[in-house]
C-alpha cells in the first residue's frame, strides 16, 4: 500500500494530502495589469513553489502552473497591452528557487469560436440565481473598479472563462490543458479569487461533457488578500524594486502602511519576499 502523506505550509491555508505515487499539478494566477506590475508581485507565486519544493522531497512528481489570463482581462475590458515581463519575473524566480519544470500557461488568442462559448456560458451564469446571481453582483464593482464600465458589462464573461483558466472544463479553443488529467489539481488562490469558486462549480456541474475528470482542491493563501499583480495608488513597481533594492522599497510600503488596509496587506505581503 502506497503511503499518504499530508504536506502543510505557512503560506497556504489548509492542508494537502497525497500519496507517494500520485503526480501533482499546483495552479495559481497571475498577470502584468496595465497599472504596472507591483513590487510584491512575485509574493503571490512564492507558495506554489514552496508547495512544491515540498512535494517533491517526497519524491511526487509535481509541477507549478502560472496561469496568465491576460487576453480574456483584455477583451473583457477593453485593455491594450503586450509584454513578456511576466515570462521573465517567472523565470527568474524559478530559477532563484531551483525550479525547472514550471510553466506559464496563457489564455489561447481569442478567436469566433471560443468568444462564442464564452458568452453562451455568461448567458447561464447571468440566468442563474442564489449564490451565482449575488456572486455577480459583487463582481461587477470590482469589475468597474478595475476595468471601468466595460469590466462591469463583461463580469459574466470574465467568470465564465475561469473554469477553463483552472481546468474545471476544458475546451482546446481556450486553454490546452488535457495533459494534466491524470494530476492531482492543486489550486492555489488569493481570496478574492476563490469568490470565482461559485461559478465554477456551477458550470462544471451544467456541462460535465467537458468537464475535467481529475481530482482537484482549491486553497487559499495567507497572502496577497490584496493581489499581488494589482497595483495599489503610489505602490513601488517591480522597476522600482529591480532599481532600489529590498530595503528601499520596504521603506515606501512601510511608510504607505497607514494609508489603507489593503496598503498594510501590500506591505505584510512584501516582507515575505525577504524569507525566501
Amino acid at each position: 500500500m502506497t503511503e499518504e502523506f499530508v504536506f502543510t505550509n505557512e503560506l497556504i491555508a489548509g492542508s494537502v494530502t497525497l500519496r507517494g505515487d500520485a503526480k501533482a499539478v499546483i495552479s495559481t494566477v497571475a498577470y502584468e495589469h496595465p497599472d504596472g506590475m507591483p513590487a510584491r508581485f512575485a509574493a503571490g507565486l512564492i507558495p506554489a513553489f514552496v508547495l512544491a519544493r515540498q512535494l517533491r522531497e517526497r519524491g511526487i512528481f509535481t509541477i507549478v502552473r502560472i496561469i496568465d489570463p491576460t487576453r480574456v482581462a483584455n477583451y473583457c475590458n477593453g485593455w491594450q497591452m503586450g509584454s513578456d515581463k511576466l515570462d521573465q519575473v517567472v523565470g527568474e524566480l524559478a530559477a532563484m528557487l531551483e525550479d525547472r519544470i514550471s510553466t506559464t500557461e496563457s489564455c489561447m488568442p481569442l478567436t469566433g469560436t471560443s468568444i462564442r462559448l464564452l458568452r453562451s456560458l455568461a448567458n447561464e451564469l447571468e440566468e442563474a440565481d442564489g449564490a451565482v446571481g449575488e456572486m455577480l453582483e459583487r463582481l461587477r464593482c470590482s469589475g468597474r473598479r478595475h476595468g471601468g464600465e466595460n469590466g462591469a458589462r463583461n463580469v459574466a464573461l470574465y467568470a465564465a472563462a475561469h473554469p477553463f483558466s483552472w481546468l474545471d472544463l476544458l475546451h482546446d479553443s481556450l486553454w490546452r490543458g488535457r495533459s494534466y488529467e491524470a494530476y492531482q489539481h492543486i489550486n492555489l488562490m488569493s481570496k478574492p479569487e476563490s469568490r470565482f469558486s461559485v461559478m465554477r462549480a456551477y458550470l462544471r456541474d451544467r456541462h460535465p461533457e467537458i468537464a475535467s475528470k481529475a481530482p482537484r482542491i482549491d486553497l487559499e493563501m495567507k497572502v496577497c488578500n490584496t493581489p499581488c499583480y494589482l497595483r495599489l495608488d503610489d505602490e513601488p513597481t517591480f522597476d522600482d524594486f529591480m532599481r532600489d533594492g529590498y530595503d528601499t522599497t520596504l521603506e515606501t510600503y512601510y511608510a504607505l502602511r497607514t494609508r489603507s488596509q489593503n496598503h498594510r496587506r501590500a506591505y505584510n505581503d512584501f516582507k515575505v519576499l525577504s524569507r525566501y
